[in-house]
Formats: structure tokens, C-alpha cells, sequence
């Protein structure tokens, strides 16, 4: 009888996270050219972001079909770091009101690189990081930006469903664990 292991089998050791060294940019599996970038190996491991970025494109197809092939693009060509450093910004809240100096958990820099707040063995549901995807994926359909206000009026592309997909995504995600 052959055991059943979750993790992926003969990785190439450039892949792989190395114990002793800090900082390293490692390539999330199943995804062309996406990686993360961690401060040490127990930040956060690339397979679980996989299968989180795995569950996330399912939900974007059913909820967004017509959008299908922007998130595809997206997520096969992104960067995103994870940290526990504190960071705070001027910004917009989820319903558009703009706040001054306010903690940020996350962070869309571009249509294809992000930051997310995390700790050590922190879930993944338990995080930003489908939120910080939904900003990159509209700044890639919209070109122009991410939608920063969110709901708000003032940038136009998120909508009470995207935020709704995060919510879906991320009960998927605890409810395995992830």
C-alpha cells in the first residue's frame, strides 16, 4: 500500500525553502511565474498559498466568468510577500470612507506584486491575501488602478460580490485548515 503524503514529492531544492537562510523568494506550485517572498521558512509555505490561490480561481469563475482570463493572468504572474511587519498608509476603508495614517494588513504596490501581514502559523483565511488578489486582478481589467476605495464611489471595478468571493474564499480556506 503506497502512503498518501500532501505535500509535493521530488521538488527541486531551488524551490524548496531553506531553513538557513532568511529572506527568500520561493515559486508557488501550479502557478507559471508567482512566487512569494518570506522572511524564513515558518512565515508561511508556498503550497498552502497554492492551494489558496487555487480555491480563490474557482470562486472567480463562478462568480466572474466573464473575467475569467484576467484572474488566470494574474495569478499565474504574481509576487507576494509575507511579513509580520507593521505598516500603516493613508487610505480607504471597505465602504470608500477615507482614513488617515490607518493600519494596514495588506498591500497591492502594483497590478502584480503585494505585500500581506502575517505571523508565524497564521492561516492563510486569517489574512489579507484574497483581498490584496481581488485588488490586483481589477487593476489588471480596469489598467488604471486596483479599486483602492473598494465599494466606494470614487474608483469604479470592486462591487459588494468581490468582497463577498473573499468572504466564500476564506471560510473555504478555514474550513481546510489553510
Amino acid at each position: 500500500m503506497t502512503k498518501w503524503v500532501a505535500y509535493p514529492q521530488e521538488v527541486p531544492n531551488f524551490e524548496s525553502c531553506d531553513s538557513f537562510k532568511d529572506l527568500q523568494m520561493l515559486k508557488i506550485p501550479a502557478f507559471d511565474r508567482s512566487y512569494i517572498i518570506v522572511l524564513d521558512c515558518q512565515t508561511i509555505d508556498r503550497e498552502r498559498v497554492s492551494i489558496a490561490m487555487t480555491i480563490f480561481l474557482e470562486e472567480w469563475r463562478e462568480q466572474f466568468p466573464f473575467h475569467t482570463g484576467a484572474a488566470e493572468k494574474t495569478l499565474h504572474n504574481v509576487i507576494v510577500e509575507f511579513n509580520n511587519l507593521d505598516k500603516s498608509r493613508n487610505g480607504y476603508d471597505i465602504t470608500g470612507s477615507y482614513v488617515k495614517n490607518a493600519n494596514v494588513t495588506g498591500l497591492a504596490y502594483t497590478p502584480g506584486m503585494a505585500w500581506v501581514k502575517t505571523s508565524e502559523g497564521e492561516r492563510v483565511c486569517n489574512t489579507s491575501f484574497s483581498h490584496e488578489l481581488v485588488h490586483m486582478i481589477i487593476w489588471n481589467i480596469m489598467e488604471t488602478d486596483g479599486d483602492p476605495d473598494h465599494e466606494g464611489k470614487k474608483y469604479l471595478g470592486w462591487s459588494h460580490k468581490h468582497s463577498m468571493l473573499i468572504d466564500k474564499v476564506n471560510q473555504r480556506l478555514c474550513t481546510l485548515g489553510i
